[in-house]
């Protein structure tokens, strides 16, 4: 199986803070720099899981940027010509707290030149599209060629908004029409919340079932939820583990949940895959697995 993951490349810096922040002051910290971006993420994941993965985005023409290609390839992800001259790679400030709950500062940086002329022309099988793409204005008509193409040629689409604060920036009833007629939506509580403005998990589903084939909403401590269309609910319970970073949980998650359906085509077995990765994510510092250099 061939999955093909469409979004952002980032170097993380990732602010693991102690306390309060002294605003104005000094706040005592361990800060770690890490490779992320949620495609990325997914890709590196997904091919940890024995799925032949492609990472389509792009990097600047800066070290960080060939460190980044060098660490793709060091964990079977394939690529093209992803490095932009004159640009810089994506970077985000992460600061996590004590309970592992992050908030991002992000600089897209080279991210913001994806074009529909980076999807190559391969055999694939499934899409996976982040959300990030869609919200940057500079590659938010790449991004929505690239979803469209793949719809036309019948493979299945995973596309996961991934940010509420973006979606907030961008007209709901828009990103609406843009996602009507994925196969698979991946949102997070508060994500589904807002899409959907409903509160209960079975409305949310209901509501967004409208626009998917399948939605799936992950919850955290709570594990996930999804429904297919014309089904019933299936729900899963997270992996007890203990929490050290939930930066790239998310897309953790979405690479096991797609690595299962994929495989299985059972959604119960996807929910377990997904929730089994996410909890290897969280457990560690960093949203990449943390075996393979």
């Amino acid at each position: 199986m061939r999955l093909i993951c469409v979004g952002d490349a980032m170097i993380d810096v990732v602010v693991k803070y102690q306390g309060e922040i002294q605003f104005n002051s000094d706040t005592p910290s361990i800060i770690s720099i890490r490779r992320g971006g949620a495609a990325a993420n997914t890709s590196v994941w997904a091919a940890r899981l024995g799925i032949n993965s492609v990472f389509v985005g792009r990097v600047g023409d800066d070290a960080t940027g060939k460190s980044f290609t060098s660490e793709l390839k060091n964990n079977s992800v394939r690529f093209e010509d992803i490095e932009t001259k004159g640009s810089s790679t994506g970077t985000v400030v992460v600061l996590v707290d004590e309970s592992g709950e992050r908030t991002m500062f992000p600089s897209r940086g080279a991210n913001s030149h994806l074009t529909i002329s980076d999807f190559p022309d391969i055999e694939f099988d499934a899409l996976y599209l982040s959300g990030y793409s869609l919200f940057d204005k500079e590659s938010s008509d790449s991004a929505l060629m690239i979803l469209e193409k793949v719809k036309r040629l019948n493979k299945l689409i995973f596309l996961d908004p991934a940010s509420t604060g973006l979606m907030r920036g961008y007209d709901r009833e828009r990103l609406l029409k843009d996602i009507d007629g994925v196969d698979f939506l991946l949102l997070n509580e508060e994500e589904a919340q807002f899409l959907s403005q409903r509160d209960s998990i079975e409305e949310m589903l209901d509501f967004l079932l409208r626009y998917s084939f399948c939605t799936v909403i992950k919850r955290g401590r709570n594990g996930a939820s999804a429904k297919i269309r014309n089904g019933s609910i299936t729900s899963v319970n997270a992996r007890s583990v203990e929490v050290v970073d939930t930066t790239g949980a998310g897309d953790a998650f979405a690479a096991g949940f797609i690595a299962g359906w994929l495989t299985s085509g059972e959604i119960e077995n996807a929910l377990q895959s997904g929730c089994k990765v996410a909890a290897e994510c969280v457990a560690n510092i960093g949203a990449r697995p943390s075996v393979i250099a």
